[in-house]
């Protein structure tokens, strides 16, 4: 079995990492870093502007087949990390909000720098995500070159148990729930900060009872994609079994009982089986 999910532990450590060491100990490992290629961005701008945001978008960046076994690796081992890394010939076990080759990964446009600042919301993001400050936040949102999604994608990747990056593609899903396209979130966002990213991220949440942040990404992620079978509606989910079983009893007592399908989640009370059209139930 593919596991789709070892990224998460290995995220989760490097930006522990990170904030347990001091502003130099970035500054000397990203420098270590063999990027794969000569004059990286992350390191154009001068020592002093390496902060953490950056490192992690530029990181993301370097998610390609070509850069991925090169780069990986190499943050693994400068950074002393522990958590297993995920087989970086398997695409599917990188799969996470990737910025492409030539979008601007860093949080800065090469003259507006605010490395104090990104330092600042980066540890208050590490210490205790319920506390951030919303004039902070906005602060780095307002950065040029940077915008809602290159901020929520990077939280999500910094800390993926806890943010929601708002992208094209949980826009698919908000858009089916909760009746607000990518572009709508992001100006909402853009207006009223974090109170309103993160009433976003909590309604997701609770639209899908018991997943994971980066599960739910996931999720949108595929069911974004053109060539994707799987489709969100804001009403319910077709979901089917065969609970009739191969002996050809009926086993949809057994499979209500322990497979009970909320099509709101469990604080609806709602299920598959109050919908009025379900006499087929049990056949597929």
């Amino acid at each position: 079995m593919k596991e789709i999910y070892d990224w998460v532990p290995w995220f989760r450590e490097l930006a522990k990492n990170i904030a347990q060491g001091s502003k130099q100990d970035l500054i000397d490992k990203a420098n270590q870093v063999d990027w794969g290629g000569e004059n990286p961005a992350l390191l154009q701008y001068g020592d002093e502007n390496i902060d953490p945001f950056s490192f992690f978008c530029f990181l993301s960046q370097r998610n390609t087949t070509n850069l991925r076994p090169i780069v990986y690796p190499s943050v693994r081992e400068k950074f002393d990390m522990t958590s297993t890394l995920p087989d970086v010939r398997d695409k599917d076990a990188y799969m996470y909000p990737t910025h492409p080759p030539a979008a601007p990964a860093l949080f800065h446009d090469g003259s507006n720098f605010a490395p104090s600042l990104l330092w600042k919301l980066f540890k208050q993001v590490m210490d205790n995500p319920n506390n951030i400050d919303a004039g902070d936040f906005k602060k780095v949102l307002d950065i040029k070159m940077v915008g809602v999604t290159k901020l929520t994608q990077t939280l999500f990747l910094i800390n993926p148990e806890y943010f929601l990056p708002v992208d094209d593609a949980t826009g698919v899903v908000s858009e089916a729930l909760l009746d607000l396209s990518s572009k709508k979130l992001e100006r909402k966002i853009k207006e009223n900060g974090l109170r309103e990213y993160l009433s976003v991220v909590e309604k997701l949440k609770k639209a899908f009872p018991d997943c994971q942040p980066y599960e739910i990404a996931l999720f949108s992620h595929l069911q974004s994609s053109e060539t994707s079978e799987v489709k969100v509606s804001g009403k319910f989910f077709c979901v089917s079994s065969n609970a009739h079983g191969p002996d050809g009893g009926d086993h949809w007592e057994q499979f209500k009982e322990n497979n009970l399908i909320y099509t709101g989640g469990p604080e609806s009370g709602v299920s598959w089986d109050d919908w009025p059209d379900n006499s087929k139930k049990g056949k597929y």
